[in-house]
């Protein structure tokens, strides 16, 4: 994948024969519509049992590696771990690589 940022690893790699737009993943989808309806169908799911499920019985604390992991661990080796480098959707920066540990630390998500 091109970016402007050095990466090498699990969070750079493309899949193969997805022209460098599909992340390299476990269930080797290679066309960014199809990965874009599993990433939502497990996030429905995820919502589902964070919210729906256990909402109910008790506070639900924040755990957002941990949902990070449940979410996209069955698609991506490296889900619920944190980046290595920095990255961006469709011209939105997310936060930067090296912020992260120390922002979900100060908000209790770690």
């Amino acid at each position: 994948m091109s970016n402007r940022y050095a990466a090498d690893g699990a969070q750079s790699s493309a899949e193969l024969d997805s022209d460098g737009r599909v992340l390299a993943n476990k269930l080797q989808i290679t066309d960014p519509d199809e990965r874009d309806e599993v990433e939502l169908i497990l996030l429905e799911q995820l919502y589902e049992s964070v919210v729906v499920h256990k909402l109910p019985q008790r506070v639900i604390t924040v755990d957002l590696v941990g949902w990070y992991r449940q979410w996209l661990g069955n698609v991506y080796e490296w889900a619920g771990n944190f980046r290595s480098l920095n990255a961006s959707k469709d011209g939105f920066m997310f936060a930067a690589a090296a912020q992260i540990p120390p922002l979900l630390a100060d908000a209790g998500g770690v």
